[in-house]
């Protein structure tokens, strides 16, 4: 969840056999995610009200910009 398009994701010991060792490399896998372009109306629908309800939930929570503005604020 939240992966992005060119994300890096590293599996520790999910790779090629080392040739003159015990045990295996890491994979590393490099994330192509597809963008749809062409929406139907109900499709549309769904997405705003995720975005709807994401933006509820980020109201919702204040992150330590947020609460650093907050207490820069009192002090002047």
């Amino acid at each position: 969840p939240g992966s992005q398009p060119g994300d890096k994701i590293r599996l520790r010991g999910r790779g090629l056999p080392h040739p003159r060792a015990r045990g295996r490399g890491d994979l590393y896998l490099v994330l192509d995610l597809e963008v749809p372009r062409d929406l139907t109306p109900e499709q549309r629908r769904l997405l705003e009200e995720f975005r709807r309800l994401e933006e509820e939930k980020a109201g919702r929570k204040s992150g330590i910009f947020d609460r650093l503005k907050k207490v820069m604020g009192a002090q002047h």
